[in-house]
């Protein structure tokens, strides 16, 4: 099973790429508060299809989220023919808490469920 469950902030306005293929994916870094005197944590998060969409209408800076998703692990050569590795995680379901977006508020109480 492969399931990540995380409640955070959105460090920056999320940002839409494209992949090889053309599939629009909205890429944003959440800040997991990890408890009192731990570090918090910073995750990259990606999403694809109307979840992408969604994310990219209503999330701003500093949004909170509650994520469902799965954990990724993507290795990509460099120029310099070494390997980097990074962890993100792929998010199926999102939850729109506290939106200073009007709109955005409209939406807290719905979730979005990829189809797979």
């Amino acid at each position: 099973m492969n399931k990540v469950i995380l409640l955070g902030n959105l460090v920056a306005d999320p940002e839409t790429r494209y992949t090889s293929a053309g599939m629009e994916v909205t890429i944003f870094r959440l800040a997991v508060n990890q408890g009192k005197d731990k570090d918090t944590l910073f995750v990259k998060v990606s999403a694809f299809q109307k979840i992408a969409e969604l994310i990219k209408t209503y999330c701003r800076k500093g949004n909170k989220v509650l994520i469902e998703g799965k954990l990724d692990i993507k290795n990509n050569k460099q120029k310099d023919e070494t390997w980097k590795s990074y962890t993100q995680v792929i998010v199926n379901q999102i939850f729109f808490l506290g939106s200073k977006n009007k709109e955005a508020e409209a939406e807290t109480e719905a979730s979005y469920e990829l189809p797979f």
